[in-house]
């Protein structure tokens, strides 16, 4: 798989959902919920591989298969998934209406109308339209205006914590204490090992510079061996980088775990996430990946979309 690159703030929450339609086609547990909702498994088999089955089903057929959706479709998918419902809840002018009666009844009806969708597209929040005399001082305009408020809010009898609250989105990115860029390195670590499942966990982590100086250590001495390979000459058997080689295998192997549990919880509807995956008694869940079989489903979708896989290299 190509790395994950971002053209926006890549520690804002446009990236982070990017990353979260992104990271669902890493989950186990995902595909497996649809193969389930395709029929390709029983119950009985999906119940049996899958903690907590009925949030990751939950949230499949919110999110829906990602491999199918582009991010523009899934964003889209349903107002309510991500999008707060009063997210854009500011106080804006309809319309200026002039002295007189001069006054544009098409322009009045568009705005209106215009206030109205927008209400819709937030989940139908309380408003109050208000009309405001220009002639009158602004202090009292602000004391009617805070009066009005006063007696609605009460009317409804929530308060204004209460109204974000029942307006949450569905899903919402968390905040987090990773870094961003653990967050990417986890992602492409595991992609590049589902697109690659032959190649060793060091060869992966240089590919990715996990360690900058070890990669580039042992990829100079992977070039020089295959330069006295290539010449007919006998390699050294005694592989003197093997110590980085474990340091990047290390490193490349946290770098996939702390990538399954990202994917993991991006199925349970938590993004970012590294909390451990719990079975029904408790105990944690297996954070290995079967990295053949996945390559296979990885395949099968590149296939079926017309995308080129990246050749090895």
């Amino acid at each position: 798989m190509q790395k994950f690159k971002m053209k926006v703030d890549p520690r804002g929450s446009y990236a982070q959902l990017h990353r979260w339609h992104f990271v669902l086609k890493l989950s186990p547990s995902y595909e497996l919920a649809h193969q389930y909702r395709q029929g390709k498994i029983t119950k009985k088999s999906f119940l049996s591989a899958v903690a907590e089955p009925d949030l990751v089903l939950q949230t499949y057929d919110d999110l829906g298969y990602t491999w199918d959706l582009s991010f523009e479709k899934w964003h889209k998918r349903s107002p309510n998934n991500f999008k707060p419902k009063n997210v854009d809840a500011v106080v804006k002018t309809i319309i200026n209406l002039p002295n007189g009666r001069d006054v544009n009844k098409s322009k009045l009806e568009q705005a209106m109308w215009t206030t109205i969708v927008e209400r819709e597209n937030r989940g139908f929040p309380p408003m109050l339209l208000l009309a405001i005399p220009l002639d009158i001082p602004t202090a009292k305009a602000m004391r009617l205006v805070e009066n009005k408020l006063v007696q609605l809010k009460k009317m409804y009898n929530e308060s204004l914590e209460d109204l974000q609250n029942r307006n949450k989105p569905k899903y919402q990115v968390r905040k987090t204490k990773l870094r961003t860029a653990s967050i990417r390195t986890s992602i492409n670590t595991v992609s590049t090992k589902i697109a690659h499942p032959d190649w060793p966990l060091w060869k992966v982590g240089s590919l990715l510079e996990i360690n900058k100086d070890a990669a580039k250590a042992i990829m100079e001495n992977e070039e020089a061996n295959a330069k006295i390979k290539a010449s007919g000459k006998r390699l050294n058997k005694r592989d003197n980088l093997f110590d980085l080689k474990i340091l990047m295998n290390t490193l490349t192997s946290r770098f996939i775990k702390y990538g399954f549990l990202l994917a993991e919880n991006a199925a349970r509807g938590r993004f970012p996430c590294v909390d451990p995956i719990l079975n029904a008694d408790g105990s944690k869940a297996s954070t290995r990946y079967d990295f053949d079989e996945f390559h296979k489903i990885y395949a099968a979708n590149m296939h079926r979309l017309g995308i080129d896989i990246p050749e090895d290299k």
